[in-house]
């Protein structure tokens, strides 16, 4: 067992160091020792940590807990984002009612931009086919379309990819202005030219969304024959 000396000289208890009882004595030796039977039951544990379920085994095995308690990201990454991008704070509100409101519109303007997210993946530089590993425990894997959507800074179809508000900051200079010709009383209204990077969402939105096919039309048949 490893152990540290120390040895006290005579020179150093000349002056009075603390109360009497706290005063090394000349000559003196000091002992230390590390505990490493504990120090080895807590190393064995280091890095490590349980997770516990009510579910039974049969229900959600060791790598599906696993799976569940690492979404947990999701829920943290609302929580981020309503803190951050949507400034669910400072609550400038005093009654429940409306700080209710406040809070329920927050998580509403949440929602949108996860389903804008979504939809609009194919402009952005998440991975639009993320390689899930086997064992939930590993690193995830970026597929070799987002590493070349990261290195090149465009998308498949060349345009630019960008993170969510960024695009949605580009996205907002498509307006729709009311124009009217000269004197005349009518007026009509009339949208801006979108850019490539504008009309991109519109074909994301439709190639996310597939097409309804209309059911087929009942067939009938006549017991007479006719």
């Amino acid at each position: 067992m490893p152990s540290l000396s120390l040895l006290v000289p005579a020179s150093a208890c000349e002056e009075p160091l603390g109360t009497p009882a706290s005063r090394p004595t000349a000559g003196a030796v000091s002992r230390y020792a590390r505990k490493s039977e504990q120090i080895a039951a807590e190393a064995a544990l280091d890095g490590l940590y349980v997770l516990r379920t009510t579910c039974a085994q049969d229900e959600l095995g060791a790598l599906a807990v696993v799976r569940a308690y690492k979404q947990l990201k999701v829920a943290e990454r609302a929580f981020r984002t309503m803190k951050s991008t949507l400034d669910i704070r400072p609550i400038r509100h005093h009654l429940e009612d409306r700080v209710r409101a406040h809070v329920f519109l927050c998580l509403l303007a949440y929602y949108v931009s996860f389903e804008l997210a979504a939809r609009l993946t194919p402009l952005l530089f998440t991975d639009e086919s993320p390689i899930a590993p086997i064992d939930p425990v590993a690193p995830a894997i970026r597929s070799g379309a987002a590493k070349a959507k990261a290195g090149s800074h465009t998308n498949a179809r060349g345009l630019p990819a960008s993170s969510l508000p960024d695009l949605l900051a580009e996205l907002g200079t498509l307006c729709r202005n009311e124009l009217r010709v000269g004197k005349a009383e009518h007026t009509f209204k009339r949208l801006t030219s979108p850019t490539q990077l504008q009309a991109g969402p519109s074909s994301c939105s439709t190639q996310s969304s597939p097409r309804r096919q209309n059911p087929p039309a009942p067939q009938t048949t006549n017991p007479r024959g006719q």
